[in-house]
């Protein structure tokens, strides 16, 4: 921990001021507050990217079995190649929020001591 987090961390949590125990409060409100909205969010955009994810691979499926010169088909080929990576990294990186939400609050718990 650098010193301006250490130094705001024990200035919050101080016992002689309330302050500490509001930001806290607020804080997990507000974790609260993201928590609903991406889980409301995140199946409907997840539904949206693997449609649309879908539909682009055919797209190109067809484009490569349609493609008659050999620089044509490769270039079909690298498309859906990249087409495929694109769709896994999206789904990595939504399996990455949410395990960063589930896990966000009490990280914050154990890095700045506060909400205990």
């Amino acid at each position: 921990m650098n010193f301006l987090s250490r130094m705001m961390t024990s200035l919050l949590a101080s016992s002689d001021s309330d302050w500490g125990g509001e930001l806290s409060q607020t804080l997990k409100d507000a974790f609260g507050v993201v928590t609903r909205v991406v889980n409301i969010v995140m199946p409907i955009l997840l539904s949206l990217v693997l449609v649309a994810g879908l539909i682009y691979a055919i797209t190109l499926g067809v484009k490569y079995s349609k493609a008659e010169e050999t620089q044509d088909k490769e270039n079909a080929k690298q498309a859906l190649i990249n087409c495929v990576v694109g769709f896994v990294i999206t789904l990595v990186l939504i399996a990455v929020i949410y395990i960063v939400l589930a896990n966000i609050e009490p990280i914050y718990v154990a890095i700045t001591g506060l909400g205990k």
